[in-house]
């Protein structure tokens, strides 16, 4: 029982997300319905987030790129961020489902997300649900622009529309992310390695399974 109250606090505590009482149900939510991932291909920045564990940086970027194997093509996708001047990489992919929605699937997880809204030259509103408990879920939103300012992106009136149409997204906290030379400069000879979060993935992983047989 112990083990499962504090499961329970890291999920809804040091996790971040924004928890919510239900499941997942990215079918009901405003999205784009018809996205074409291929589309989305190319180094994206991002340039804020609702604060979760998943990411701790700033100078973050989603790199997407079409992956040919056995006549298969397969959506890779690759987050970098910079913390304590040290480069980061997450590598995963992307697996379309039905209705817009896909698996964004890591190493050690997967979650399923859709796009609210996007200008594939321009910016994307990727929007993550995962469970959190067996009547909770937990939410996470990203912005990410093919610039570098914000301002550009909030000046669009689509965007906004896109924002406020998410009821969970309207009176959110998000955090900007940093994407200045300082921000993004890492020590010479640094080698990239895998994001120190990655404990914390473990760590949800491990909740579940004891939530789940609680």
């Amino acid at each position: 029982m112990f083990r499962l109250i504090m499961c329970t606090f890291l999920l809804s505590g040091t996790m971040g997300e924004i928890i919510r009482d239900g499941p997942c149900d990215l079918d009901n939510i405003n999205a784009v319905r018809d996205l074409d991932v291929t589309k989305m291909t190319g180094v994206w920045n991002q340039l804020k987030r609702i604060q979760n564990a998943l990411e701790i940086g700033a100078c973050s970027t989603l790199t997407i790129t079409l992956h040919s194997e056995a006549n298969v093509t397969h959506i890779m996708l690759s987050n970098r961020e910079v913390y304590e001047k040290a480069a980061h990489v997450r590598e995963g992919r992307i697996v379309p489902r039905v209705n817009g929605i896909f698996s964004i699937e890591y190493q050690n997880m997967t979650y399923d997300s859709v796009v609210v809204a996007t200008e594939y030259s321009k910016y994307a509103i990727l929007y993550s649900c995962m469970p959190a408990t067996e009547n909770k879920s937990s939410i996470v939103a990203w912005v990410y622009s093919k610039t570098l300012t914000l301002e550009q992106v909030e000046q669009d009136a689509n965007f906004t529309a896109a924002i406020n149409s998410v009821n969970v997204l309207q009176n959110a906290t998000w955090v900007e992310t940093k994407q200045t030379v300082d921000a993004c400069k890492i020590n010479a000879g640094v080698m990239f390695r895998l994001s120190p979060i990655l404990a914390a993935l473990a760590m949800l992983f491990v909740c579940k399974d004891i939530i789940a047989t609680n």
